[in-house]
């Protein structure tokens, strides 16, 4: 896939202990910004490997969630496409830089990243991504963990 002028390329790097989002300024005039990010890693079953959601280290204002994977059968490198979603409320200054940045940056807005590293699909994926969805929504019934987790398992093209 090439790049489009509509889902600017971000990419994911680990600085140190930290995940860096590094945001190609869509002037094309070289222009770069950071925004720390926390990933479930666990989700994929490997140190190596970047999970689909990704949240802000320093707000929850701002959440990364997947749309579709790249297509590539060994998901080494490629696009995927990811959904952002803005919440309502205010925002720390690395949000609202990530905003000001982005004129066409709405409540929901699609963007496209790139993805580095090696997905690991295997079945223990099942398991943690039901015990993912658990851990972050424990008010939610049995029935909803499993179909979301089935959601999740189709957007990962694993059966």
């Amino acid at each position: 896939m090439k790049p489009n002028a509509g889902f600017p390329i971000v990419s994911i790097s680990k600085n140190g202990e930290n995940y860096i989002l590094t945001q190609e300024s869509s002037s094309g005039k070289g222009e770069r910004w950071d925004i720390p990010l926390f990933i479930h890693e666990d989700l994929l079953c490997s140190k190596n490997n970047y999970s689909v959601k990704v949240l802000p280290k320093e707000s929850q204002n701002l959440k990364l969630l997947v749309s579709s994977l790249p297509k590539s059968p060994n998901f080494n490198i490629g696009y995927g496409y990811y959904q952002v979603e803005l919440d309502e409320g205010l925002f720390d200054e690395r949000v609202e830089l990530f905003e000001d940045k982005q004129t066409n940056c709405d409540s929901s807005a699609h963007y496209r990243f790139l993805v580095e590293g090696t997905m690991n699909m295997n079945k223990n994926i099942r398991n943690k991504s039901t015990n993912l969805l658990k851990k972050h929504f424990p008010e939610r019934q049995e029935k909803q963990f499993t179909d979301e987790s089935q959601k999740l398992r189709r957007r990962l093209g694993i059966f």
